[in-house]
């Protein structure tokens, strides 16, 4: 049994494609908001958050311009956002989005 209220991702790729699947189709977590956090974009080669997006297959997400933490029925709250945890950028607007829904 998995039990949380909330999921965060800090990127590695092969770690979320690899659970990706199993994640986002178990029923326990039908309701559980998800956070993935694609950090290092303080390198000059790192993809965008298009390209990144795309690799992971998260073209519709749940917005991040949704507020307030309204649940919409059958939608699970999952959002994508670029981060560099050395430069101190891009997380805490990630936790932000997320705690609307704790």
């Amino acid at each position: 049994m998995i039990l949380g209220s909330s999921y965060v991702f800090l990127l590695f790729l092969p770690s979320w494609v690899e659970r990706r699947q199993s994640l986002l189709t178990s029923d326990e977590l039908a309701h559980v908001p998800f956070l993935v956090l694609g950090n290092k974009i303080d390198v000059p080669r790192a993809v965008s958050e298009e390209q990144l997006r795309y690799a992971l297959g998260m073209q519709n997400t749940y917005g991040k311009d949704s507020s307030g933490g309204e649940k919409q029925p059958g939608v699970r709250p999952i959002e994508l956002y670029m981060c560099s945890v050395i430069k101190r950028m891009g997380y805490a607007d990630g936790f932000k989005w997320l705690a609307q829904f704790l």
